[in-house]
């Protein structure tokens, strides 16, 4: 007689074994989501913010006024000039002159383009000074009416509360000969209608006034930053006026070199600004052409440094706020200066670095440049670190 073999009990159903893996991976989600929603809370709200930093400036290029020689230019080594220092000085050989009558030519239609220029900008610069003006009688006439809107809901307010306290001392004695039956049941329910009514007058002559006063706070925010955004504004007019100018004069000057000088001559290439030299053309003895930069300049005092960070740090940022650079190994400790509202695309120099994704927008802030060194040149690339507000 032969036995069967008894079922081995610990021996478990393969599908049944897979279920209970899936259910047990399926636990681990919310935890692995819990983890993932506390290191994002903990990195926006604990770690200092951070961005790239750039030291911008347009240059000032001095440019060959005609083909010309190099006959001496400021060794290598000379980095900081003042303002009337010889940089450069270019001979223009006989051969180099032969298209001399071009040149002046081209010089003086330069010369009245740019007059033509600076009478379009400044028709420009003109309408858009009446449009800002006219902009900010808006915004003062919207200031004012705020401010009446204020002050006439603040006067239906006080009227709403001495209607209350009078409804209330009616509704009080109301109730007393009410206690004593001494009024008819319609006389009470009147002064108890009547008292619901001044309550909910009361309250909506509150909100009314909180909306006023806060209409009247936006109107006069507005108008700073508007009054801020002007100032910058005429600044960039007066800064583009004056390049203008100064371009039209050099220009002017070389006409009158190439009018006097019709065989080899030389010119004089004089510093217009107390700066810093970014470039040269090459040694003594490079030939240049026309329109070509032979020094490049920048004026320390108007530099600009911007540092660049993400859009998820705004809120943890505003003017005065501390901030420490680190810029060619030093650490240079500065200020926020501005932070403009709108959030922009990276210079060209930052994505060409892949320091900056061309596909995001940064939020643009402007640091204050006292503590930095008088010898920074533009181009210059660092890490900005946010103290706490």
């Amino acid at each position: 007689m032969t036995t069967k073999p008894l079922p081995d009990m610990t021996a478990q159903d393969p599908p049944a074994i897979g279920k209970k893996s899936i259910f047990r991976r399926l636990r681990i989600i919310p935890v692995i989501l819990v983890l993932i929603v506390f290191a994002v809370i903990l990195y926006l709200n604990y770690t200092p913010p951070g961005g790239v930093v750039l030291v911008e400036e347009a240059a000032v290029p001095l440019r060959a006024p005609v083909a010309a020689e190099l006959k001496t230019i400021i060794g290598p080594k000379q980095k900081t000039v003042h303002k009337g220092d010889l940089l450069a000085t270019l001979f223009i050989s006989s051969a180099l002159n032969a298209e001399s009558s071009k040149d002046l030519l081209d010089r003086s239609m330069d010369a009245d383009r740019i007059k033509f220029d600076m009478v379009l900008d400044a028709m420009r610069f003109e309408i858009e000074s009446q449009r800002l003006e006219q902009e900010e009688i808006k915004l003062r006439l919207e200031e004012n009416l705020t401010k009446g809107q204020v002050e006439r809901e603040k006067i239906a307010l006080e009227k709403a509360r001495q209607l209350l306290q009078y409804q209330q001392e009616q509704k009080d004695k109301v109730e007393r000969l009410w206690n004593m039956k001494a009024v008819s049941h319609v006389k009470w329910t009147s002064a108890q209608r009547e008292y619901s009514i001044a309550v909910a007058e009361l309250k909506m002559a509150k909100l009314r006034y909180d909306e006023a006063i806060s209409r009247s706070e936006f109107a006069s925010r507005s108008l700073t930053r508007f009054l801020s955004g002007v100032s910058r504004q005429r600044q960039r007019i007066n800064a583009a006026i004056a390049a203008l100018q100064k371009y039209l004069k050099s220009t002017s000057a070389a006409i009158g070199n190439i009018r006097e000088l019709d065989s080899g001559y030389t010119i004089d290439l004089l510093s217009p600004i107390d700066g810093i030299v970014v470039d040269r053309a090459g040694p003594v003895g490079t030939f240049i052409a026309k329109g070509e930069p032979v020094i490049t300049l920048y004026d320390p005092n108007n530099i600009k440094i911007y540092a660049y960070v993400k859009g998820i740090w705004r809120s943890r940022l505003k003017p005065g706020q501390e901030v420490r650079v680190r810029m060619e190994d030093k650490d240079i400790h500065s200020t926020i200066s501005y932070i403009y509202p709108n959030l922009v695309a990276p210079p060209t120099v930052l994505q060409n670095r892949k320091m900056l994704s061309m596909e995001n927008y940064y939020l643009k802030v402007e640091l204050n440049h006292h503590n930095f060194p008088n010898n920074i040149v533009p181009g210059k690339i660092g890490h900005a670190v946010f103290g706490s507000e």
